[in-house]
Formats: structure tokens, C-alpha cells, sequence
């Protein structure tokens, strides 16, 4: 039985993705904040292979909480979905939450990973292709900006430093789906992410990583002067610091 691991998973993409992922072969651990709004998602998505794991991602002890519970309950993950994010006006919660968060949590079941995938879950694909690279977090847009291309750097990055232990680690863009991030969010209808299915499990994708994909499951181009190992290495590296 495959062990796959949602963060966000009792809301937004999150959510989506494990109604995607149930199926009899496959034990989906959905990690969130709330206890109530955990046992709710267990109860509607009405499978008895998924299981919540309450830990606050937003701090370093709910981090290695997590981490520890899960290496006692399971030996191996095969699967990751870092979907937990947060819409701030505050530029440390910015950082930890939507982007070192997900370094670090790899980076603790990094022995419980090799030959899994991990997907993060990221925006538009026009957004990340068109916006500059900078430190700038003085706005909302510049925020969000900062998560889409500091998200991306972050994934070819990992996809590199995790290559010998085969672990694969891809991005995505999961399409407008309904959440409680923003008011906008709040008003679509559309509750599902089909694509997840593909990118979490088929055969022809067992070997690509450093990969950022569509809503379709399609390549995205992104230009190799922004996004290439050395300047994520670089910016990466100071980010975590």
C-alpha cells in the first residue's frame, strides 16, 4: 500500500487532491492546523485509508512533531503534497509558512522519501514565467510574487539535491480551485484537481523531476536564465538561513 502525505490537505488543493488520491491501495495521512476540520475531511472523504495528523507547519516544533509522528507510524512515504499556504501581510509568517516550511519538512522525512514524489503546489504559470526574481515583499502582489518564483527556484533546487536517492520532486499549477485563502478563492466553484492522479502516479513521469507542470499535466517552459540550479542553489540557500 502506497503511504502519500498531504499538507493543507483538510481544504483548498489540499482537499482536492486526496479526493483524488483515494483508492484502496493508497493511504492518504491529510496534515492540518484544525483537530475539527481534520476529522471532518476523514469523515467526508469516507475512506478508511486516511488519516489526519494535527501539527501547526508555521513553527519549527510542529515540524518535527510531524515528522516524528509519522516515522512512527509508517516506514515509508511515497508520496508528498506540499499544499499548506497562507495569505500575509507579514513578511517572516511569508517566508516560513509558504516556503521554508516545505524545505524543512523534506528535508526531516528525507529518509522515508527514496523513490517517492513530492509536488508543491504552486500559481499560474503566465505569473511565474513573466515575474522578476527579487527580495521585494513591501505589497501583496510582491508577496505572492516572491512565493511563485521562490517556490519554483525551491523545486529545482530539491529536485537536485534529492536526485541520488531518487526522489522526485516536481511543481505544479493545480488551476482555480476553491479555498479559503481570499475572498476570491472563496467564490469559485470548482472543487476539484484531476491532475494530481497523473503527477502523483503515472508510469511515464517515473523519472522526470525539476519539472513544473500545468493544471493539464503539461510541460511549463520557464527561462533557463531565471530558473537553473546555481541561482536556486544561491537563492535557496540564503533563504533558509
Amino acid at each position: 500500500m502506497k503511504n502519500i502525505l498531504i499538507t493543507g490537505g483538510t481544504s483548498g488543493v489540499g482537499y482536492a487532491s486526496a479526493k483524488q488520491l483515494i483508492k484502496d491501495d493508497t493511504h492518504l495521512i491529510i496534515v492540518g492546523r484544525n483537530e475539527a476540520k481534520g476529522a471532518h475531511a476523514v469523515r467526508t472523504l469516507g475512506d478508511a485509508n486516511v488519516s489526519f495528523i494535527a501539527a501547526d507547519l508555521g513553527t519549527n516544533q510542529g515540524i518535527t512533531y510531524l515528522a516524528d509522528v509519522v516515522k512512527q507510524r509508517f516506514t515509508k512515504l511515497d508520496g508528498v503534497i506540499l499544499a499548506a499556504g497562507v495569505v500575509t501581510n507579514d513578511v517572516r509568517e511569508n517566508r516560513q509558512i509558504n516556503f521554508r516550511t516545505h524545505y524543512d519538512l523534506v528535508m526531516a522525512l528525507k529518509p522515508m522519501l527514496t523513490r517517492s514524489r513530492i509536488l508543491l503546489v504552486t500559481g499560474n504559470p503566465k505569473a511565474i514565467q513573466l515575474l522578476p526574481i527579487n527580495e521585494q515583499q513591501n505589497s501583496p502582489i510582491t508577496r505572492s510574487g516572491w512565493v511563485l518564483t521562490h517556490k519554483t527556484l525551491l523545486m529545482i533546487y530539491l529536485s537536485e539535491l534529492l536526485r541520488d536517492e531518487q526522489i522526485i520532486v516536481n511543481s505544479f499549477f493545480p488551476g482555480e480551485v476553491k479555498s479559503n485563502l481570499m475572498p476570491y478563492t472563496q467564490t469559485l466553484a470548482n472543487t476539484e484537481v484531476p491532475v494530481v492522479k497523473y503527477l502523483m502516479n503515472d508510469s511515464d513521469l517515473a523519472h522526470v523531476t525539476g519539472t513544473f507542470f500545468d493544471d493539464k499535466g503539461k510541460k511549463v517552459v520557464l527561462n533557463s536564465n531565471k530558473y537553473n540550479f546555481e541561482r536556486a542553489k544561491a537563492i535557496v540557500t540564503n533563504a533558509i538561513q
